[in-house]
């Protein structure tokens, strides 16, 4: 009866490792190591010179974490409570010659500049706003200091500048339903599946990220952790899964 047992116990921890339950995912936001918590008691990024922290103990708002991006009462924008100062930047239209969907894209009424959750995120990823610029708060008409820096805004590789959003970066805040049918080489997104189109049907940076924890620890916030049949498989596969939920890859792409 105990080898009985002992086997049923091995064959269902395979099964749910296969099924990815077993899936280890990245910190949540509101643990230590999780880039986007800009805490002051974040110490498991402050000697990483491509993250960010509150640097002001005695900054009642320094000592929380859902604040820099979130807040209960009088949001900037009700749709997620949104805490933080819009980025004023302006991005232009994907415009890359080396992509087919740019000549649908053209014709997509809602596909100007990023909107959506994507315009959210630009509000840090612009490289111009500063990381500390929330609204509501305690303290609230100054920034956060970030790194000592009330003004401090990110810098590096990912910041996304106007080239990058219209020629080295995917499209992101259009349509894909009205992009999708005169496509080839694309499918429709599955409803209730990992991947996500907005509320509107839009694909944005949330499409392929998750901006509270990361559910690939080889991919950076990526939304889902694909375990094939084989645990053996390549990483890669995490990244191939996502991408094929649009794209049948049936070359040439470009």
């Amino acid at each position: 009866m105990k080898k009985v047992l002992v086997g049923l116990t091995v064959c269902i921890g395979l099964l749910s490792f296969q099924n990815n339950s077993f899936a280890v995912y990245g910190p949540k936001v509101t643990e230590i190591g999780n880039k986007h918590n800009l805490s002051y008691a974040n110490v498991g990024t402050v000697d990483n010179p491509i993250t960010y922290n509150a640097s002001d103990p005695n900054d009642p708002r320094a000592r929380q974490i859902c604040i820099f991006c979130h807040t209960p009462h009088n949001a900037v924008i009700n749709r997620g409570l949104w805490n933080r100062q819009e980025t004023t930047q302006l991005f232009g239209q994907y415009s890359s010659t080396s992509l087919h969907i740019r000549t649908d894209l053209k014709s997509v009424s809602d596909y100007n500049e990023p909107n959506g959750s994507s315009r959210l995120c630009l509000g840090c990823h612009d490289g111009v706003t500063a990381l500390g610029a929330v609204v509501q708060g305690p303290n609230s008409g100054t920034n956060i200091a970030i790194k000592g820096n009330p003004a401090l805004a990110m810098s590096g590789t990912h910041v996304f500048t106007r080239f990058k959003i219209t020629n080295d970066h995917h499209p992101i805040s259009f349509n894909y339903a009205k992009v999708q049918p005169s496509m080839a080489n694309y499918k429709p997104v599955p409803a209730g599946g990992n991947v996500k189109l907005d509320h509107l049907g839009r694909m944005q940076c949330t499409t392929c990220h998750d901006p509270h924890q990361t559910k690939d620890t080889t991919m950076p916030f990526w939304v889902w952790e694909y375990i094939p049949p084989d645990p053996y498989a390549s990483p890669a596969n995490s990244h191939d899964a996502v991408c094929l939920t649009c794209h049948d890859f049936v070359f040439p792409l470009f």
